[in-house]
């Protein structure tokens, strides 16, 4: 019996030894409960485990439909009915019961004894066959032979598998097409390991981010707006879905645990509940298990590829590289210097040593790389050649992997290889189609080549799903100032200002977008904001933007003061060629800047990626200096 916290209980089935005597007693009440009698129980015959198998069939019945088989107002008339009448097919009450579920229980309730299952194995049996979609016995529509007596352990088994096939049937029939995974709760003691019990929350919602049409917000979504004390109901609605998973891990040795559940949070139950057990070296097949039975019963329907996907064979994998691999995925965008990059580097390096097989180890060193490349750590003609290095193994390990074709369009767009970067997001998002990550990342590449209304689109998308991918509110900003449309993006900025009053880039982006329009005071009180709350390590960036923002404003000498300033501190460090290639071409000094655009070509920056795009170049797009550097990057024009 499943009881109000949706706990399995063995109940004993009663009476049925009581053979030969009369069911009634003198008051005119049945001994035992009538509607779970058997026929023989009732007429006073012979029983034996068959009759224990009725009435476990008896509450199959019940539990599929939510009404019993056998109905009556007496309980004369309920016995009447078990000896002499048929139950209803369960299909006529709840049409999703699957063809195979309906015959065996109608076995199970099967008037003589003989007919029936003769124990609880060939039970199990067909259960177990229903459930993975094999075909049920042919015994299951012919009388069987009579085989050994049940025993109480395989009554047990019958009532589990039954009830992981209930649950994996939503009352209702209603697809659930948005869900929120909860951090995995990690029952170990080490308070240490909380990266292990979110980086595979992050895995299983990397996997179900491969099927289009379920909603799934980001971990990093949920665990900003779940607060502790919240009802299932108060979560779906901050988060805008319709069922909840939570999930436990459990580690004991090598051995692996993880109990989950589908919650469904206007009727505060479960929708399905199942654990998943492996040894630490198959954790890659627990997580595809474990995201296809998500899948499974959220019921929303699925492509031939995505089911492919979903259900493609997984391999083994070092414990303690993936352990590594999870520590460093876990701090991809928090470092906040040069050595602690290095050392989040080196951690995805061991993994790497530990188990060179894995796919996502390298496309996981080839994105730090680029990252890398991006804060000025590392030289972009180097980090190219390193990230290439990374990607190949990745592909050639597994040319379906996400994260590995992600990275490939990422150093693609950095190699000015646009066809190629187009054509692996396109990739990236067939494989995985409702990432974030994946969103973003093709927005951004999109804008670059101009195609703005679809890069609004898909950032918008993306920040649906993960806002924390844009945590000062400037990806609008900047797709609306790329595509010209100003007022949009200052209308942005307002938003971005209000929800992030110490926003740096916020107010800097803000105030290239009232210079573009001519609008000093407000243009300069902005830039006045960012300065004052940036950084020191984000001064040498904000002078450059300064820089252009000053040329847009018409304002040159405070340009070439502000660039002379950005030089000097970076004397002797990475910097960025292209940009001072691009305030020169505001301000108009032509031999400068196709000075820097060259030398910015020659050192392969990877900014020349905006080319097409930025402002800066507005009044040279007829110039054939800019045109052949469109060639040169890879622009077709």
């Amino acid at each position: 019996m499943i009881t109000t916290r949706c706990e399995v209980k063995i109940v004993d089935f009663g009476l049925a030894k009581l053979t030969g005597r009369t069911l009634l007693t003198k008051s005119g009440t049945t001994l035992g409960t009538a509607a779970y009698m058997s026929p023989e129980q009732a007429k006073g015959e012979q029983v034996d485990q068959r009759t224990d198998l009725w009435s476990l069939g008896v509450v199959l019945y019940e539990m599929l439909t939510g009404k019993r088989p056998f109905e009556g107002n007496y309980e004369q008339v309920v016995l009447y009915a078990i000896v002499n009448d048929e139950p209803k097919p369960m299909q006529d009450l709840r049409p999703d019961v699957p063809d195979a579920l309906e015959h065996i229980v109608r076995r199970a309730l099967a008037k003589k004894p003989q007919d029936r299952y003769q124990n609880a194995q060939e039970l199990i049996r067909d259960l177990e066959a229903q459930k993975t979609g094999s075909a049920i016995s042919k015994e299951t529509r012919r009388i069987p032979a009579r085989k050994k007596k049940i025993v109480y352990a395989a009554a047990v088994s019958v009532v589990l598998i039954v009830a992981a096939i209930l649950f994996s049937l939503p009352s209702n029939g209603m697809v659930f097409d948005s869900i929120a995974v909860l951090p995995f709760e990690n029952l170990s003691a080490d308070t240490t390991r909380s990266f292990f019990s979110q980086g595979l929350t992050n895995e299983i919602i990397d996997r179900v981010w491969q099927v289009a049409s379920l909603r799934v917000p980001s971990l990093n979504t949920v665990m900003a707006k779940v607060k502790p004390g919240m009802t299932y109901a108060e979560m779906a609605k901050e988060l805008g879905v319709k069922a909840i998973l939570k999930a436990r891990i459990q580690q004991s040795g090598n051995h692996l645990k993880i109990s989950a559940s589908l919650m469904d949070p206007a009727a505060d139950r479960p929708l399905w509940s199942q654990s998943f057990e492996r040894e630490y070296s198959d954790i890659l097949t627990l997580q595809s298990e474990l995201a296809q039975a998500i899948v499974q019963n959220v019921r929303v329907t699925l492509t031939v590829q995505e089911r492919s996907q979903l259900a493609k064979a997984q391999q083994k994998v070092d414990p303690r590289a993936y352990e590594l691999y999870l520590k460093a995925r876990s701090r991809v965008r928090l470092y906040a210097s040069e050595d602690e990059w290095k050392q989040l580097v080196g951690i995805v390096q061991q993994a790497i040593d530990f188990d060179s097989t894995y796919a996502p180890f390298h496309a996981l060193k080839a994105k730090f790389i680029l990252y890398g490349c991006l804060d000025g750590f590392l030289s972009s003609n180097q980090g190219v050649i390193d990230a290439e290095a990374e990607i190949r193994n990745a592909l050639r390990l597994d040319p379906d992997d996400p994260l590995s074709r992600i990275t490939l369009a990422n150093l693609r767009t950095k190699q000015w290889k646009f066809k190629e970067a187009g054509a692996a997001y396109e990739s990236a998002m067939n494989l995985s189609p409702a990432n974030a990550e994946v969103l973003f990342a093709y927005s951004d590449f999109l804008m670059r080549m101009g195609q703005f209304e679809r890069s609004i689109d898909l950032t918008k998308r993306a920040l649906d799903i993960d806002p924390t991918l844009d945590p000062d509110g400037t990806a609008l900003v900047v797709k609306y100032f790329y595509a010209r449309r100003y007022d949009e993006a200052i209308a942005e900025g307002r938003k971005a200002c209000a929800k992030y009053p110490n926003g740096v880039w916020v107010h800097n982006m803000f105030a290239m977008n009232y210079a573009a329009k001519g609008m000093k005071k407000e243009a300069l009180d902005e830039m006045e904001k960012s300065i004052a709350l940036g950084t020191p390590e984000e001064s040498s960036g904000l002078m450059l933007n300064n820089a252009g923002t000053y040329a847009l404003l018409g304002m040159f000498d405070k340009t070439q003061e502000t660039l002379d300033r950005y030089l000097a501190v970076r004397k002797g460090k990475p910097l960025s060629v292209a940009g001072v290639a691009f305030t020169y071409a505001i301000i108009g000094k032509d031999k400068e800047a196709f000075e820097w655009l060259d030398r910015a070509y020659n050192e392969h920056d990877v900014s020349l990626q905006d080319l097409k795009v930025d402002i800066s170049w507005d009044r040279y797009k007829s110039d054939p200096r800019y045109i052949a550097m469109l060639k040169k990057v890879g622009f077709e024009e």
